[in-house]
């Protein structure tokens, strides 16, 4: 599952992704994540750290404690370290930067489909 406010970035994420991963769904608003993942039950989502109206860290504890057993790629357009352990902090299995996001996504969304989505 995809969420990103700017609805031009679902397609780019999906030209990197396919056919490598089945996209099951999109959101664009930060008020549908947990509704549409709860739906949806995705195995991976890949979600953006800063959507209107959305704390990307706060959304992401939300999602784990809601699906445990979906894993959380985070990314951003702010890439330091920081940022980085904050993401893993708050329950993501990683974290990619957008300036990287074609290079470093699908390999993040392997990853984390290898690791145990309860850590």
């Amino acid at each position: 599952m995809l969420a990103d406010d700017y609805p031009g970035m679902h397609p780019a994420l999906a030209r990197v992704l396919t056919p490598s991963c089945e996209i099951v769904g999109s959101v664009t608003e930060a008020s549908r994540i947990l509704d549409e993942a709860s739906r949806l039950q995705p195995d991976v989502i890949v979600l953006d750290i800063r959507m209107p109206g959305s704390n990307g860290l706060e959304t992401c504890q939300r999602l784990k404690a809601v699906l445990p057993a979906s894993r959380i790629v985070l990314y951003s357009a702010i890439d330091d370290a920081a940022i980085t352990r904050r993401a893993l902090e708050a329950g993501a299995v990683d974290f990619v930067s957008k300036h990287r996001i074609t290079s470093d996504l699908l390999a993040a969304i392997q990853r984390s489909v290898n690791a145990d989505p309860t850590d």
